[in-house]
């Protein structure tokens, strides 16, 4: 009888023991070789299962792209590791960030690429990862076996190394999934937003604005016309770079903010580039309209005059290479994001695209100390130059922001 009373007691104690392990598993999972789950994005969730020693993960996205996780030491991309998920080469490997671009996501050495039963496969619209990781490894950034690790997560785009999509990083007790401390999940900016904005900056700081100052330089050939044409063009010009602006602010005011991204050097300088060549322009239209009165007839010029030709003349000019110097930097900024795969066509646009204007003034420089016969081929093939490019551009945005994901090379880039 006690015998059976004891076994019924070790009975009721095992039940009550499963039902408590059970009610306090704070991260239940719908994988039976898997005994934990959480789910740090909206369409990623994250397996795994631990002893002393390893990690066995899981990564599952509902979509089609990268997906990384690993260590961070300060919640942020800089600084981290993480096992990376490539679909488009099927590799599973570890890599280091050292900054907080596409470019600064390397690959670890051969020598501490440890991870084993590594896979990823693309199947029904989802992209699923499975590695085992050891959980200290000298030189690396160790996961807790005991206590709260801090995890960065990253979907991307598209199946190669690109900007992430979206990304989060989570402070959480792996063994005991016990209370998890996260920050805001972060979205990459809209791209169609993007290509709106570098449209009308690279054509009013390309194209319009230069043309304005074109029509000054040749102001004696236009005739009183030249007034109007110099106007309209600035104030066509001016008008985009305010709606580029305009456009960009939203597309940053409805994007989630990622620290990480803010603070990479290409954003930065490109952001200040931007902010002065859009100050200078603002200057040069106020400038404008409250300029000095032209003298009549034989009548002197004030010197108010003559100092706003000056001001004016020379500002125009700076605005142009400030606004060239903004837009090469752009490029530079778009290439980080992984929103073209490479920079060479986009900065020979701009590269062309400026030494063609300033051509068209040198040609008629030329032809007035008669160093050439005929201004018309030297100024036809400056104009189609200048055409072929803007066309060669605009196309090419079309395609590289809307038409065609971006695939760049794997590591290092």
């Amino acid at each position: 009888m006690s015998a059976r009373l004891d076994s019924l007691l070790l009975a009721v104690l095992a039940l009550l023991w499963c039902a408590k392990f059970v009610a306090g598993n704070e991260c239940p999972s719908d994988d039976p070789a898997y005994p934990n789950a959480y789910k740090p994005l909206g369409q990623l969730t994250f397996y795994w299962k631990m002893d002393a020693t390893t990690l066995n993960g899981k990564l599952v996205y509902d979509g089609t792209g990268y997906i990384a996780v690993g260590p961070s030491p300060n919640a942020k991309m800089s600084g981290g590791e993480v096992v990376l998920g490539l679909p488009n080469s099927g590799t599973v490997k570890k890599y280091s960030l050292t900054g907080y671009s596409s470019s600064s996501v390397e690959e670890m050495p051969s020598s501490q690429q440890t991870l084993t039963n590594t896979a990823i496969s693309l199947s029904g619209g989802q992209t699923t990862m499975t590695f085992t990781k050891l959980l200290s490894e000298p030189g690396e950034l160790e996961i807790s076996s005991t206590g709260a690790t801090t995890l960065i997560f990253a979907v991307g785009e598209s199946s190669s190394l690109t900007y992430h999509k979206s990304r989060k990083s989570v402070k959480i007790d792996l063994a005991n999934c016990g209370d998890k401390v996260e920050t805001t999940e972060t979205k990459a900016l809209n791209k169609f937003g993007v290509f709106g904005h570098a449209f009308l900056m690279i054509g009013a700081m390309l194209y319009v604005l230069p043309c304005g100052i074109l029509s000054a330089v040749f102001k004696e050939k236009l005739g009183p016309a030249w007034i109007k044409i110099h106007l309209l063009q600035n104030m066509l010009g001016s008008g985009a770079v305010l709606c580029g602006l305009v456009v960009i602010i939203s597309c940053l005011s409805q994007a989630d903010r990622d620290p990480d991204f803010e603070t990479s050097t290409a954003f930065g300088i490109h952001t200040v580039l931007g902010f002065i060549a859009i100050v200078f322009v603002a200057v040069q239209v106020a400038g404008g309209l409250l300029r000095a009165r032209k003298p009549s007839g034989g009548e002197p010029a004030h010197w108010t005059r003559s100092a706003f030709e000056l001001i004016h003349r020379s500002v125009g000019h700076v605005a142009i290479v400030i606004g060239i110097l903004a837009v090469l930097s752009g490029i530079e900024h778009a290439y980080d994001l992984s929103l073209i795969a490479s920079k060479t066509p986009y900065q020979l646009a701009a590269f062309v695209a400026m030494a063609s204007m300033r051509s068209l003034s040198g040609i008629e420089h030329a032809y007035d100390l008669s160093l050439i016969a005929s201004k018309t081929p030297y100024q036809l093939a400056a104009f189609v130059a200048i055409g072929f490019y803007a066309l060669a551009l605009a196309l090419a945005l079309v395609i590289k922001f809307v038409l065609v994901p971006v695939d760049k090379p794997e590591g290092p880039l």
